[in-house]
């Protein structure tokens, strides 16, 4: 974006349609100082999930854990909010530990990073982490995907990048050998069938 003589002359193509587009609203409510932070309500509105520990039925007054995100896509409500998504845990099946143990990142090495990089994810950040792309070590963007079971990767500059290029080979082997497997007992229990 350029600015001249206080007027806006110039704005780069990839940031036309957030300038150009009307800012996104929502009401968040809290509760006697209990609810969405600041920081969790702006991931909230930039289409991110936020994990809570401390969520409560409404008819049962019993705690629930579940990762919460907006519906962007359905359009609002007659209040003039966005409905929200809850993904509950560990009912919906999301392991955030286990999903980042799928992928070569560095910083879960060191107990205390991978710690941070956790509680960055579930706050709804995109968290900087370290990976090797092409045989180069770099630093990319990191988003919890909660709804899809997955992670989203980003260059520095929002670029979506392919997830597969950063999973460990381990990872894949292991799905291969359970899938081969999978097929062999199939054949031999369809085999075993079929000559009886």
């Amino acid at each position: 974006m350029h600015i001249e003589n206080d007027k806006v002359n110039f704005i780069n193509n990839e940031y036309k349609s957030t300038y150009y587009a009307k800012p996104i609203t929502q009401n968040i409510w809290v509760d006697r100082g209990r609810g969405f932070t600041a920081q969790q309500s702006a991931n909230l509105i930039q289409g991110r999930s936020v994990y809570r520990d401390d969520l409560v039925k409404y008819t049962t007054g019993e705690p629930y854990k579940a990762w919460v995100k907006l519906d962007l896509e359905k359009g609002k409500d007659e209040k003039g909010d966005f409905q929200m998504q809850q993904f509950m845990d560990p009912q919906y099946g999301y392991d955030l530990k286990h999903v980042l143990n799928e992928y070569r990142i560095k910083e879960l090495d060191d107990p205390a990073k991978r710690e941070k990089l956790e509680a960055e994810l579930k706050n709804g950040n995109r968290a900087l982490i370290t990976t090797v792309k092409e045989g180069k070590e770099v630093k990319l963007q990191l988003e919890a995907l909660p709804r899809y079971g997955n992670l989203n990767f980003f260059t520095m500059e929002g670029k979506i990048e392919r997830r597969d290029q950063f999973e460990k080979v381990q990872a894949k082997e292991n799905i291969f050998e359970m899938k081969t497997g999978q097929s062999k007992d199939k054949e031999l229990s369809t085999g075993q069938e079929l000559s009886r």
